[in-house]
C-alpha cells in the first residue's frame, strides 16, 4: 500500500488545464446517484414471483461517468519523472569478538575450535557483509585486544583474522590461560565510544549505522559472576547493541591435558599445571553466552560438530539490523506518460458497457 500511495503522489500532469473537466464527471456522479435512489425508491414492493435486478439500466450511466473520467485523466497526460525507486538497504557496524584461550585449541570439532570460529568469520567476510558495512574484530583470553577498529575495509579484517591463533610458547603468555567474557565485553562498548566521539569530532554529528555484536567461544568462562555479566549487558542495552554468541565445542568435552600436549613440559608450563588438569576437560558451556544475549536482546547459536555453519544464523541477525530507504536512481529529464493506459481502460470499460447494457 505504500509503493502505491507513493507512485500516486508522485504522479504529475502535462496538460492539467484538463483536470477542471472533472467538475463535470462529479456532477454526472450526484445525477447518477439520485437517479438511482428514485428509482429505488419507486420500485414496487417484492413479492415471491418478482424479481428486479439491483441495477438496471442505470449501469449505463455509471459507465459512462467512468469512461468521463477516465477520458479527462487521459486528457491530462498524467506523468512520472524519469528513475527508479529502489530499496536500499543501509550499512550496519559488525563487531566481532574472537576467544583465543588455550580452550579454543581444543580438537573435539576438527581442525579446532579456533580455526572453526575464524571459518566463520571468513565467510562473514566474503559472503554476508555489503557495501557500506563497516566491521571490527577483537581476540581475547584473560585480557582483550581490538585487532581492528571499525572500517570499511574487509581485506583488513579477513587479514587480521588469519593472524588470530593460539602462541607457539606460552611461556609469557598469561592471556591465554583463561577466559574473561566480561572484560572484554566491557572493552568492546568502551572502545566503541572511543571511536563514535572521534568520529563526531573529525566527520560531525551523522546517523549511525545498526551495529551488532558477534561472540565466537565455548563459554568455558571460570572467571565472571552473573552480575558482573548482567552489568555488562546492561551498557549494551543502553547502546541498543544486541550481542549474538556462537558457542563452538562440544558437550562431551576435550580433555585439558591434550592442548598442552604440543608445548614443553618445564618451558612453557609446570608441573602444577599438569597435576591440576590432570582429568580434567573443557566443553562447551552456553548459560553465561545465553544469558549475555537475551540479556541484550540477541540469540546464541551453537556449532557442535565439523560440519556444522552460522552463515544462514549471522546473516538473518546482520540483515535485521539494517535500515531500509527507497530512493530513486538514473534520475534524467525523461518521463513516463501514463495516458495510453487510462485511454484503454475507458475503450475497454465503454465497451462493456455497451455488450452488457
Amino acid at each position: 500500500m505504500d509503493a502505491i500511495r507513493e507512485f500516486i503522489a508522485n504522479i504529475k500532469f502535462l496538460e492539467y488545464t484538463y483536470l477542471w473537466l472533472l467538475c463535470l464527471v462529479a456532477i454526472l456522479s450526484l445525477l447518477w446517484t439520485a437517479v438511482a435512489i428514485r428509482k429505488r425508491l419507486k420500485t414496487p414492493l417484492r413479492t415471491h414471483l418478482s424479481r428486479y435486478p439491483i441495477f438496471p439500466r442505470i449501469k449505463f450511466w455509471l459507465a459512462a461517468t467512468l469512461v468521463a473520467l477516465l477520458t479527462i485523466v487521459a486528457l491530462g497526460r498524467p506523468f512520472r519523472e524519469g528513475g527508479e525507486n529502489k530499496l536500499k538497504a543501509g550499512g550496519v557496524d559488525v563487531i566481532s569478538i574472537i576467544d583465543r584461550s588455550l580452550s579454543m585449541g581444543a580438537e573435539d570439532i576438527n581442525p579446532s575450535r579456533l580455526e572453526a570460529a575464524k571459518k566463520e568469520n571468513l565467510e562473514l567476510a566474503e559472503k554476508i557483509l555489503r557495501p557500506g558495512d563497516r566491521v571490527s574484530v577483537f581476540a581475547f583470553g584473560k585480557d582483550s585486544f581490538r585487532k581492528l577498529y571499525l572500517s570499511n575495509d574487509v581485506n583488513r579484517f579477513t587479514s587480521e583474522v588469519a593472524r588470530i591463533r593460539l602462541p607457539k610458547r606460552l611461556k609469557g603468555e598469561e592471556t591465554v590461560w583463561d577466559t574473561n567474557l566480561a572484560l572484554t565485553l566491557e572493552h568492546v562498548y568502551q572502545s566503541l565510544d572511543i571511536q563514535d566521539s572521534f568520529d563526531a569530532l573529525a566527520h560531525g554529528a551523522k546517523g549511525r549505522h545498526g551495529r551488532i555484536v558477534f561472540i565466537f567461544t565455548d563459554g568455558d568462562d571460570r572467571i565472571n559472576t552473573r552480575k558482573q555479566l548482567g552489568a555488562v549487558a546492561s551498557e549494551f542495552r543502553r547502546r541498543n547493541i544486541k550481542v549474538f554468541a556462537i558457542g563452538v565445542g562440544t558437550r562431551r568435552g576435550y580433555p585439558l591435558l591434550s592442548i598442552l600436549s604440543r608445548y614443553k613440559k618445564g618451558e612453557d608450563y609446570d608441573e602444577e599445571v599438569e597435576k591440576e588438569w590432570r582429568g580434567e576437560r573443557t566443553r562447551l558451556e552456553t548459560k553465561s553466552l545465553e544469558y549475555v544475549a537475551r540479556a541484550t536482546g540477541g540469540q546464541l547459536f551453537t556449532i557442535e560438530d565439523e560440519g556444522g555453519s552460522a552463515k544462514a544464523f549471522i546473516e538473518k541477525a546482520i540483515n535485521s539490523q539494517r535500515s531500509f530507504s527507497v530512493v530513486e536512481e538514473n534520475k534524467t529529464e525523461i518521463h513516463t506518460e501514463y495516458w495510453r493506459y487510462a485511454v484503454i481502460a475507458a475503450l475497454i470499460l465503454l465497451a462493456l458497457a455497451i455488450i452488457f447494457y
